[in-house]
């Protein structure tokens, strides 16, 4: 009898354990955090086939066609004669090809769409053969399509597609492309068919080959066949079993493989989804709707699976819509209090040493244990026979014990390894069931208990307890000292030796004695500390040494050392926070009644995780927020929250990521043509944040002065009047605070200008206008300037007029005037002395000298009332003038040659002192030289007048002065910037050379 009793308690033991270990393997690991998109914009939620675009929009190929999802809304892609060909769009593939170019394949047609521009464009139709497979390979630019048992693969070409071969094949179920642009396919769950030279051949067969992917970072395939999950080498054709081994279903059609971008493998079987994190791991995460976890996925099976650039997960499940695990939440694991009988916990314990963690509960402490961050088994304990167990706060004591603070149980120590309560009679003794709801450290070896009743010293090492504060006292034997009327929320030490209280109306700090030294917050200090009348349920120091106060109703403030309080901004806004906790050197990690807060204490930036973006909980307890190096924890009444500290910096900053779209497509930059002058523009925040309520702002550099708010709801941009030129448009989402919640964006604007208004253009005018100016500038002075030299020089001529005519009147007037006032004197002596002959001779030299006066002033009037004289009026005229004056020197022989080769103009001036030179030299030839030849040459070439005047003569002596014939030519040749050269030697007669420029 007894050994068959021992054999049924072993059995029921074992089926015990079976129950509790080996299912929770698979069971708890869908304890992590899905997300639910809304597709109520969605005209049919079941999705075939998800991909994500260049800009990180999502796509989706549904029964009703192809939509966009840019994290706020889904948009229809619309194809071209859809309605008026009434062609097919129910979406079953995508595949994307160069140039960012999405190739979307219906059950009859393929079309091309390119989200830069957001055109759809027909490229292939079948009438009756429906389409089984397509893909794109971009590097050799390839099209495959698989129709009416045929595979025909396309160049594709700018103007469509050109048909490359066609091979026959049937019954294939499955087209791959690797690496190496090597086309596979799956024939009839038998056959992996590699496809090459225009013709199939097999590569590997096995008796059942439910489905096969491509591992491309392996450059190998893996298989699902009888033999379980299979792994076959591409070079080599062998295939080889991997681990964990599982009787799949196979005959199912629901089972088959997806290969992640994230290197993942998702296996569909038909119970469930699985995924296996490498292929050589033993652990198949398990991710089963469980209706205790709305967190989780609602179906047991997905039409597709896809993982974006940020490892994001994208389940696209039969019936239900669409799921999201997003990467910052594969780090979160979530227990939910349905599932371990708990609706309230209050302070995790992270016992890292046995891989587990203790949750302080309403119903004893839920025990989790964990591998590799996953969860796998969870239980509540608490003392045999207890009914209710409500455990606040832990003291940790030993090794493997922690003393528990309860709400009016009992204080009990805890062994974290055989779980065996054992209750502490030094705290018991004194308090009884005393209700507390925290315990603190204020001195070594010192904790407070605090609670409702007040609180209570209790010293570790002498095991004694001392009442210091209480509002109505049920304990006997103890006295309290009154420092309040209010229970005791929170409770902080400083580094002073200072306790500081927190109450249910604001904070009070008291000494080493525990004697009140200041007080904070409530109606009877005005709230001029501007901490408010607020509940304080939380006190720690940050990393920065100042201190940071949480509390129910005014959100977190900080202590500035001055007495007073200021406002956290934290992203959100929460009015409720619940616990502090420092997390590194610059980071503080705050728990709100909207998420958790990231709050970084050194350039005062704020971050949020919420719902939108993976976390379960919003509604986190007091005292519920713990950390260590490794793992973060937080409680609250829905369940208890694992984070792997790893990595949760970069988690909080990149919550969202904001796109500026141009129509359906997300820009970067944007160029205006030539005379537009307006843009219009939509904001998107891409990813699956779409249910958030941002505040969005943005400001166009070079336009706005500051930030301009968006109205809500709208997400759009207009600007009607923008000039040519370069701008930056900024784009932000704020909260109340103005606290940035996601990454700020900035798009390039070019507006491009007609070349009239273009700036080199218009420096090029400026240029030209300038030189412009300055040449008429100077233009003007360079007038003013002639004007100016010309009135000088006019002036010069006139006062050189005047000597000369002076001169003239002077040396030939006036000398011929001055000799007939003396004649007519010595005539009239002549008269008087009655000398007959004597008077008639000198009455004839006056008249010759009268004449030749006459005939002077005749010579400067013609000169001096011609404007111009020609060159050959002057040589006719001097001619005249020598024949006549030849008359009276019969024995001289005169020679006169003339050569003029261009006749041409000069200045009356300058021809009177031309012609002046000519009589004297010749005078001084006829008066002095006594000479009987006389050569004159008078030469004219247009540019110069040269005369040479030669006698035979006695000549001059050079020992002799120049007479005052001599001075008067040469004065006259340097006045007319002639030259004038007098050669001569006694006995060898004179040469006189005159040269003047006409021009």
């Amino acid at each position: 009898m007894y050994p068959r009793a021992l054999i049924i308690t072993i059995i029921v033991w074992a089926g015990l354990a079976f129950l509790l270990f080996v299912p929770g393997s698979d069971a708890c690991a869908q304890l992590q955090v899905w997300r639910h998109i809304n597709t109520a914009e969605m005209a049919n939620t079941n999705t075939n086939v998800i991909t994500e675009g260049p800009t990180g929009f999502m796509y989706f190929g549904t029964q009703e066609g192809l939509l966009q999802f840019d994290g706020r809304r889904f948009q229809m892609i619309e194809v071209p004669d859809r309605k008026s060909k009434g062609l097919d769009i129910f979406t079953h593939m995508l595949k994307w090809g160069r140039h960012n170019r999405l190739w979307v394949a219906t059950r009859f047609y393929v079309y091309s769409y390119d989200p830069s521009t957001g055109i759809a464009r027909t490229e292939f139709s079948m009438a009756t053969q429906p389409i089984k497979h397509m893909e794109v390979d971009s590097v050799t630019n390839t099209l495959y399509i698989i129709h009416a048992d045929t595979l025909t693969a396309f160049n594709i070409m700018e103007s469509g597609l050109q048909v490359k071969f066609n091979v026959p094949v049937t019954q294939i179920t499955r087209l791959l492309i690797t690496k190496n642009n090597e086309l596979f396919a799956l024939r009839n769950n038998e056959e992996i068919l590699r496809i090459r030279e225009r013709a199939a051949e097999v590569f590997f067969k096995a008796p059942v080959i439910k489905d096969f992917n491509y591992l491309r970072g392996r450059h190998s395939f893996v298989m699902l066949t009888n033999d379980g999950l299979q792994k076959l080498n591409i070079v080599t054709g062998q295939a080889s079993a991997l681990k964990p081994q599982k009787k799949w279903n196979l005959q199912s059609p629901k089972t088959r493989i997806t290969t992640l971008n994230s290197g993942q493998t998702l296996i569909q079987s038909a119970e469930t989804i699985f995924l296996l994190n490498a292929l050589e791991d033993t652990n198949l995460i398990n991710y089963a709707p469980d209706i205790r976890n709305p967190w989780s996925v609602k179906s047991n099976f997905l039409n597709t699976a896809y993982s974006d650039h940020r490892n994001n997960l994208w389940a696209a499940e039969d019936g239900v819509g669409i799921s999201v695990l997003p990467a910052n939440a594969q780090q979160v694991q979530y227990l939910p209090g349905t599932m371990i009988g708990a609706a309230r916990l209050w302070k995790p314990y992270h016992d890292s040493l046995h891989n587990q963690v203790f949750a302080t509960s309403e119903n004893g402490l839920c025990v989790i244990h964990y591998e590799s961050d996953t969860i796998s088994y969870k239980a509540n304990v608490k003392p045999p026979g207890s009914r209710l167990f409500e455990v606040m706060d832990y003291i940790p004591w030993a090794n493997d014990e922690l003393l528990l603070i309860t709400n009016g149980q009992g204080a009990w120590l805890f062994n974290t390894v055989n779980h065996r309560f054992t209750p502490f009679e030094p705290l018991n003794k004194t308090l009884g069931h005393t209700s507390f709801w925290g315990a603190r450290l204020v001195k070594p070896g010192s904790y407070l208990l605090h609670g409702a009743n007040g609180m209570f010293l209790f010293d570790k090492t002498k095991l004694q307890t001392k009442g210091l504060k209480t509002v109505e006292s049920s304990v006997k034997g103890v006295a309290f000292n009154e420092l309040g009327k209010s229970e005791i929320l929170a409770v902080y030490a400083d580094g002073k030796g200072h306790t500081w209280l927190g109450t249910g109306f604001g904070i009070e700090i008291l000494d080493s004695n525990f004697n009140m030294l200041k007080k904070f917050g409530g109606s009877a200090t005005g709230n001029s500390d501007g901490l408010g009348n607020n509940a304080i349920l939380d006190i720690k120091a940050g990393p920065d040494g100042k201190v940071y106060v949480a509390t129910s109703g005014g959100g977190a403030f900080q202590y500035n050392g001055n007495d007073k309080f200021t406002p956290v901004p934290l992203a959100g806004n929460p009015a409720i926070t619940y616990c502090i906790l420092t997390i590194d050197a610059a980071n503080v990690l705050i728990s709100t009644s909207k998420g958790l807060c990231l709050y970084n204490t050194q350039n005062k930036r704020s971050w949020l995780i919420s719902e939108q973006s993976g976390l379960p909980i919003t509604d986190f307890n007091q005292f519920a927020l713990v950390g260590d190096d490794r793992l973060i924890l937080g409680a609250g009444a829905k369940g208890v929250v694992l984070m792997n500290k790893k990595g949760l910096l970069a988690n909080f900053q990149d919550t969202a990521q904001m796109q500026v779209m141009s129509g359906l497509c997300g820009i970067s930059g944007l160029v205006l043509a030539k005379g537009k002058h307006s843009i219009d523009l939509d904001v998107a925040i891409t990813g699956f944040a779409s249910n958030t309520v941002w505040n969005i702002e943005y400001t166009l550099d070079g336009l706005d002065d500051g930030w301009k708010p968006m109205t809500k709801g709208e997400w759009h941009i207009r600007y009607n009047s923008i000039q040519p030129g370069d701008y930056i448009l900024k784009v932000r989402a704020t909260d109340e605070n103005g606290v940035v919640w996601v990454n700020p964006v900035e798009v390039t604007i070019t507006a491009i200008p007609f070349f009239w208004q273009t700036a080199w253009f218009r420096g090029i005018m400026f240029c030209l206008g300038l030189g412009l100016v300055i040449i008429v500038v100077r233009f003007l002075s360079r007038m003013s300037l002639k004007w100016r030299l010309k009135k000088l020089e006019d002036e010069q001529k006139i006062s050189r007029e005047r000597l000369r005519i002076a001169r003239e009147l002077h040396d030939n007037v006036g000398s011929q005037l001055t000799y007939l006032i003396t004649g007519l004197e010595s005539t009239e002596m002549l008269l008087k002395k009655q000398e007959t002959e004597k008077l008639s001779n000198k009455i004839d030299k006056m008249q010759t000298s009268a004449r030749e006066s006459m005939q002077q002033l005749r010579d400067a009037i013609w000169a001096l009332n011609s404007e111009s004289v020609a060159a050959t009026v002057l040589y006719a005229r001097f001619e005249t003038w020598l024949t006549k004056i030849m008359d009276a020197f019969p024995g001289t022989e005169v020679s006169l040659q003339k050569n003029i080769t261009a006749d041409t103009l000069l200045d009356p001036v300058k021809s009177l002192n031309i012609f002046r030179i000519l009589q004297e030299a010749v005078h001084n030839v006829l008066k002095h030289a006594h000479a009987t030849a006389l050569n004159i040459s008078y030469n004219c070439d247009g540019m110069q007048l040269s005369i040479t005047v030669h006698d035979n003569g006695n000549g001059i002596d050079a020992a002799m002065k120049d007479g005052n014939g001599m001075r008067a030519m040469k004065a006259r040749a340097n006045e007319m910037g002639g030259k004038i050269q007098i050669d001569s030697a006694p006995g060898n007669g004179t040469t006189v050379s005159l040269v003047v420029d006409i021009k």
